[in-house]
């Protein structure tokens, strides 16, 4: 009986529990569905566009996020039902509160309306900065603003008062020569702040009779401040004159509020920090120390530099690289996460960036203690913009907006000195019709700097262009989302738009794509762009973008936009306004997340919302149809100049200068600095190939000075080819002449080889069969020594022209021109499987290759490696020829599908090319697909009587100067001496003094025939020769012996 009672109470007990789950389940249900009926979430992708991987963001707190892209679509389209979304509310409601210095930022007496036209967002964000839960550093900001704004309009009156132009104050590079030491050491003024990619190279001897020295980059220092800060303290402690001490090197900052930071190590023993900055280790672990009484039995040959030790030393070191007496080059670069040390040629450290020291504050570098400093040289520095270049003005200026809503606006995100950056943009995708006509307005949005003369620059800039909104705090990375909102008030308040769009000053925006994918959408409760709908906060302490749980409580974020680019419905920006200006949205340092939580407080609102999510918006090459591509490749070599900057070529692929095309081997086009890229974008040549011709607007190209890193941009397929009507077409076979140029550089030896033919008929003898006048020209750049480049130049002509199988017809047509691309690829697997069996040449010996061969007005280009061939056309370079670096992201994108890796910036961490002839420990066996690769890749055009000549050159000349810089210099040299020799020399020379690193060969190629050559002013008058008669030269011998 007692079992029986004990059973039914069982019983009983689960019924309930039973009967308790159904109910709350159903509780549940009924929740979650009125839920959703206020809710939408939209899945867009184009399965014409071919996947490609995602770009690591700017914001790296990123990095951790699920892929919203992995899985099937159906798994992409999840909810934020399945992650209930907590509502975070204010502790307490802000209120308003006095900010030192904000009443100095809005003293505009000084300004006229048009001048104040910059100032207009400005103008309705006193609110904003008064909150009393203002996001950290806005006290800071506001505070420094205020000063750098006094110190600003004083300037602008005088300039005013003093009616002079300012010459350039921004330039390209400072440098000091055996710099003059004082009590604080040798130092170097920088004067507009650092950028990506900015550089600072310090030159110098280790003293050990100190215990170390200190590179510190400083801060600008404001008047009221009492010391500048400093943006990163480099920290270098010596072994000691006999080597008897440990080896370090620290890293740290300070400021003035909060002193020093946290010190950073090198090595840090037992340290558990495993995060990279840029993707590259904090500290390179072949730091280290060793006892010599323990290893004196073992040779150490891991690296040829190590150092040998006495034998009064008890201890050595091994790869540390600061050592007395040894003269060191370290080389400080900036990245987008941090700072990078390289010391000859090695990384060794990395430093993330600390919050309110970046690199555009930095105002100086200072060498103290124990070093004797040879030169300290900054590259790469922002250059403001010279009003007084060819280009016009009037084109780039932002246009009047119409007085009806405009369809969108756009807001871009920049930062005072990166003037090159937005130049940028005004050079490409801003020229599309849509902004042209007002349609869609871009504005940058730009806080100040502590820097009065970046602030001067970007003052004139605004008044020059018009697309410019000063906003009132320093333009620190924690104040982001304060400039979200202003793009918002300009969106609902001053340039009323349909929608509100945000990218980044890194961004190729398609405007076509944009407002197509658009039409037909519901214009209300729109987020649109690259949605993330499950991450959460970052929790760990030690990471960059931790956030507290006081800061966000819940464990999910609701769904988000990803920051390079997102769009908004006027509704939704509407709300974000009035919330924020009655105070009632909360302010959260993560722009896009920030955004992600204002959108779902306006669906708790009630309102419906739309969470479209568009793969194309998050874009890392420019395919057809995509709407927002964004690059992020960081240097990881100091010498590289990779600039980050985004081209659309479709939008310079535009009428006016043709480029005749006749086929691309492969589709993996680039466009090179301040230069056009004409790629044909199809994988073969098809059979109407031959007509078919890209055009650009002469305008853009005269006007495009931009400079990109091997980014993989190319014209979409969308773009529109016109044929070229015959008549059009020049029949003039070109006047070949050329001449070259090479130099050891700064190398110990020329491992640089080429060939100048411009008869190859002569050359080739019978083995010339064709019926056009021929020329060929090579440029072969060896490594790991110069006998794999001296073996291909000295067979070169056998491997082109007898065992790659040359077409023999005499019939120059389309089945002949295919013939011939086909045996220039062969001839470089020949040339590459010849290095294999040479005895003489070793596996670890390679060169890179790049060949010309012009045959009548055909010009058939090969390329396996980063030589580059550039043409002059009307004055314009036009790069013909792809870098095979692993920046490229076509070319990373072939090496890790093939199994290799990129490390440092190299493949599999060693080698800076991924092309290359012989490099054969590199290889898989002959026949295999391999990482690394001798394929070249091929084209050809059709050469018209707009082309001036052509430049093949190696990477140390395109490594320090532009494809147009290299064009102007060459065209400059031939209008003066008409000679391509002198051309090509001077070419040389001028990379030269560059400082570049490497050795340099160039050559010059001109195809203007004699008729159509511009003509050089005669030094005297030339006289016409004549026959004299006898008498008359007996009677000139008598009067010239009399003389």
């Amino acid at each position: 009986m007692k079992k029986y009672l004990f059973i039914r109470k069982v019983g009983r007990k689960r019924w309930a529990g039973c009967l308790l789950i159904i109910g709350l389940a159903m509780v549940l249900v009924i929740r979650y569905s009125s839920v959703e009926k206020s809710y939408s979430i939209v899945e867009k992708s184009d399965s014409s566009v071919e996947e490609s991987p995602k770009k690591q963001s700017v914001y790296g707190f990123f990095n951790d996020h699920p892929d919203i892209n992995e899985g099937s679509k159906d798994e992409n389209a999840k909810s934020s039902d399945l992650y209930p979304i907590e509502l975070v509310t204010f502790k307490e409601k802000p209120h308003l509160i006095d900010v030192e210095g904000l009443n100095d930022l809005y003293n505009m007496n000084n300004f006229s309306t048009e001048e104040s036209n910059a100032l207009l967002a400005w103008g309705k964000m006193r609110l904003l900065l008064s909150r009393s839960d203002g996001l950290n550093g806005t006290a800071q900001g506001v505070k420094e603003a205020a000063i750098s704004w006094k110190d600003l309009v004083s300037f602008i009156e005088k300039s005013k008062a003093q009616d002079e132009k300012e010459n350039e104050d921004c330039p390209y590079s400072v440098t000091a020569f055996n710099p003059a030491m004082s009590k604080d050491g040798s130092s170097l003024r920088i004067p507009c702040g650092l950028v990506e990619d900015s550089s600072i190279t310090v030159i110098g001897i280790p003293d050990a009779k100190q215990e170390g020295f200190q590179i510190e980059l400083v801060g600008s220092k404001l008047l009221e401040e009492t010391k500048p800060p400093i943006v990163l303290n480099y920290k270098v402690i010596l072994p000691g004159e006999n080597l008897t001490k440990d080896p370090l090197i620290t890293q740290n900052s300070w400021t003035n509020e909060s002193g020093w930071g946290k010190v950073e190590k090198c090595p840090d023993h037992g340290s558990t920090d495993m995060i990279k900055v840029d993707g590259l280790v904090k500290c390179n672990a072949k730091i280290f120390r060793y006892n010599i009484e323990e290893t004196a039995n073992m040779t150490n040959t891991s690296h040829p530099k190590s150092s040998d030790v006495s034998n009064s030393s008890a201890y050595g070191t091994a790869n540390y690289p600061f050592l007395e007496g040894n003269p060191f080059t370290a080389t400080l670069w900036a990245g987008i996460e941090g700072f990078h040390m390289t010391v000859n040629g090695r990384h060794e450290t990395s430093f993330a960036y600390r919050e309110k020291l970046e690199p555009w504050l930095v105002s100086g570098v200072n060498v103290i203690g124990g070093v004797d400093t040879i030169s300290i040289l900054a590259k790469g520095l922002p250059v403001s913009n010279d009003f007084n270049l060819g280009y016009d003005v009037e084109q780039l200026k932002a246009p009047l907006t119409p007085k009806k809503r405009l369809v969108m606006l756009i807001g871009v995100f920049s930062t005072g000195n990166n003037f090159e950056r937005r130049m940028a943009l005004r050079k490409s995708w801003m020229q599309y019709e849509a902004v042209r006509s007002g349609e869609v307005a871009v504005r940058f949005f730009i806080g100040l700097d502590k820097n009065r003369q970046v602030n001067f620059e970007l003052w004139k800039e605004a008044q020059a262009y018009g697309d410019i909104q000063l906003l009132p705090f320093v333009d620190y990375y924690s104040l982001l989302t304060v400039k979200t909102i202003a793009i918002c008030i300009m969106g609902v308040k001053i340039l009323p738009a349909k929608y509100v769009m945000k990218t980044d000053d890194d961004a190729f925006v398609r405007i076509d794509e944009v407002l197509s994918s658009l039409k037909g959408k519901d214009p209300n409760g729109l987020l649109y762009g690259g949605i993330s709908f499950e991450s959460t906060p970052h929790r760990d302490k030690e990471n960059k973008w931790y956030i507290s749980p006081e800061e966000y409580p819940p464990a999910f974020y609701p769904p988000w936009a990803h920051g390079p680019g997102y769009i908004i419905s006027r509704d939704i920006a509407k709300f974000i306004v009035q919330g924020h200006q009655e105070m009632e949205l909360m302010l959260f340092k993560l722009e896009d997340v920030a955004v992600g939580i204002w959108v779902e407080e306006f669906r708790r609102k009630g309102h419906k919302v739309q969470y479209v999510n568009d793969e194309r918006f998050y874009n890392a090459g420019c395919d057809s149809g995509y709407v927002l591509a964004h690059y992020q490749n960081p240097r990881m070599n100091s010498t590289a100049a990779a600039k980050m900057v985004v081209v659309d070529a479709e939008i310079l692929c535009q009428p006016n200068v043709s480029v005749e095309y006749i086929g691309v081997s492969t589709a993996a086009p680039v466009v090179g600095d301040e230069d056009l890229d004409f790629f044909d974008v199809s994988a073969t040549a098809t059979s109407s190939s031959l007509t078919k011709s890209r055009e650009f607007r002469s305008a853009d190209l005269v006007s495009v000075d931009i400079s990109l890193s091997d980014s993989g941009v190319r014209c979409s397929t969308n773009t529109q080819t016109t044929i070229i009507d015959s008549a059009r077409s020049s029949n003039v076979i070109p006047a070949i002449r050329s001449g070259s140029y090479t130099d050891i550089g700064p190398r110990r030896s020329n491992e640089d080889e080429h060939i100048r033919v411009d008869d190859l008929s002569a050359q080739l003898g019978s083995l010339y069969n064709w019926p056009l006048p021929g020329a060929f020209y090579a440029v072969f750049d060896g490594h790991g020594g110069s006998d794999a480049a001296a073996y291909v130049r000295t067979n070169a002509m056998r491997f082109f022209f007898e065992d790659a199988n040359l077409p023999q017809t005499s019939i120059v047509d389309q089945a002949f021109l295919e013939e011939l691309e086909s045996s220039h690829f062969r001839a470089f697997l020949i040339a590459d499987q010849a290095l294999a069996d040479e005895c003489s040449v070793d596996a670890y010996c390679g060169t890179t290759a790049i060949t010309a061969l012009v045959l009548g007005r055909h010009l058939v280009i090969a390329n396996a490696g980063d030589c580059r061939a550039v043409l002059c056309r009307k004055g314009v370079a036009v790069q013909l020829s792809q870098d095979h670096r692993p920046t490229c992201l076509a070319e990373r994108q072939r090496v890790e599908k093939l199994g290799g890796i990129i490390e440092y910036g190299c493949l599999n961490g060693d080698l800076a090319i991924t092309r290359a002839l012989g490099d054969w420990y590199m290889k898989l066996p002959f026949g295999s697909a391999s990482p690394l690769t001798a394929e070249p890749e091929v084209q050809q055009l059709l050469l018209t009587e707009d082309d001036e000549f052509m430049i093949l050159g190696c990477d140390g000349i395109w490594d320090v100067m532009s494809n147009q810089d290299a064009v102007n210099v060459v065209r400059h040299e031939l209008r003066l001496h008409n000679d391509p020799q002198q051309s090509a020399r001077e070419l040389v020379n001028q990379a030269l003094c560059k400082d570049t690193d490497d050795n340099l060969t160039a050559i010059v190629v001109c195809f203007t025939s004699p008729d159509h050559r511009t003509s050089v002013p005669s030094q005297r008058p030339r006289f016409r020769c004549c026959n004299l008669s006898e008498d008359a030269r007996k009677k000139l011998q008598s009067l010239l012996g009399s003389n």
